[in-house]
């Protein structure tokens, strides 16, 4: 079965948006996204995954590039977020044992966590700038 799948470039100064996840235990970072769900266009997936994963709100600036995939294919999309917006890790509903939010934070470059216990540990984790 193909599944559409959709990411997001949310780019603050020279860094970069990504997500954390720790499965079967593997730990790797990803770009913010997931699965288009049936009636969703490319464009609404990649902004519905951005809301749910770091909790931002965004809009699409443009197409990137796409990849074919196992299961079909990735699309990704150049996301702005305004810059008062902090992200903080949301819940992937794909990763079904993943803790409600929020599970840990996430931060712009320079504005350390608070929030987080320092031995907080979860099968996905803050989304930082890289």
């Amino acid at each position: 079965m193909t599944r559409p799948r959709v990411c997001a470039a949310i780019l603050r100064d020279a860094a970069i948006l990504m997500v954390r996840h720790e499965h079967a235990g593997r730990n790797y970072w990803t770009l913010p996204g997931g699965g288009v769900e049936p009636g969703e266009t490319l464009e609404q997936a990649v902004l519905r995954e951005v809301r749910e994963e770091t909790h931002l709100e965004g809009r699409v600036q443009r197409f990137l590039f796409a990849e074919p995939y196992p299961g079909g294919l990735n699309s990704c999309f150049l996301v702005a977020v305004d810059a008062a917006q902090t992200p903080h890790l949301g819940l992937d509903p794909e990763e079904t044992t993943c803790p409600p939010p929020p599970a840990c934070c996430a931060t712009w470059p320079g504005n350390p966590c608070t929030t987080c216990a320092p031995t907080h540990k979860s099968r996905a984790s803050s989304p930082p700038w890289r």
